[in-house]
């Protein structure tokens, strides 16, 4: 991997707004600045919280058999699949219902899946999730603790890389990771029983703890995505990002 430093930026004629833009490049596929502050017809925000309402008309709410579970895309999904199965357990539990882990092999698979309707609870990556809340009604409740370079020092502990690897140029306002939610239509009851799903798991000794306790994210905490997205909504207006959810 190549060394940069920000002088060399400069010198290149970058001013700061490209020198962002390069900075989220590296961290994000291109979806990540897929956003838009505008929201599909297809849904209502009349409480102006920036998600999709769930559905005032009680025909149009949804209560399956089984919940189909998705994390975002990684390199390997049936790694995952064993990492998350004792959460699902306990997803199955709390909820009274089936829980099935679909191993998504692409961005665009897991936001068409939320938006046809054949995804019901989901993690999805900081720069899919306005994409995600905008043209499919996902309603992101939670993350784990912290920051995008929670990826980096997971592959740093596998030894993936190396330190000497990468020379860090710019540090951004704190980003949030991948974003877990359900999708607008279910029940309120079951949408409440998957949010006290997430938050009652104890993560002891689990898969999931293993995964993820590297980086400082061994734990759910709530969140908004009106307040904890708007560093990417940000970056989404400065570089005049749009898309047609309809």
């Amino acid at each position: 991997m190549s060394h940069a430093h920000p002088d060399n930026f400069i010198k290149s004629g970058f001013h700061l707004r490209s020198l962002l833009s390069v900075a989220i490049a590296g961290v994000f596929t291109v979806t990540a600045l897929q956003a838009s502050a505008d929201m599909s017809s297809r849904y209502n925000d009349n409480d102006g919280d920036m998600v999709a309402d769930i559905p005032a008309d009680k025909s149009q709410w949804v209560d399956p058999d089984t919940l189909i579970f998705a994390y975002t895309p990684v390199e390997d999904p049936a790694v995952y699949a064993d990492v998350w199965a004792d959460f699902l357990d306990h997803l199955a539990d709390a909820t009274g219902k089936k829980v099935q882990f679909f191993p998504v092999q692409s961005n665009a698979a897991q936001q068409e899946a939320l938006r046809a309707g054949r995804l019901h609870v989901a993690g999805f990556n900081t720069g899919g999730v306005p994409v995600a809340v905008n043209c499919g009604g996902f309603r992101p409740f939670t993350i784990m603790a912290a920051v995008a370079n929670s990826v980096l020092n997971r592959m740093l502990a596998r030894d993936v890389v190396e330190p000497s690897d990468y020379e860090s140029i710019f540090t951004s306002e704190t980003f949030p990771t991948t974003a877990y939610g359900t999708a607008h239509n279910l029940t309120p009851e079951l949408q409440e029983q998957i949010q006290d799903a997430f938050f009652s798991y104890d993560w002891e000794g689990t898969a999931l703890e293993a995964e993820f306790a590297n980086s400082g994210e061994a734990q759910f905490i709530p969140i908004t995505y009106q307040k904890h997205w708007n560093v990417i909504r940000t970056i989404a207006d400065v570089n005049g990002v749009t898309y047609d959810c309809d």
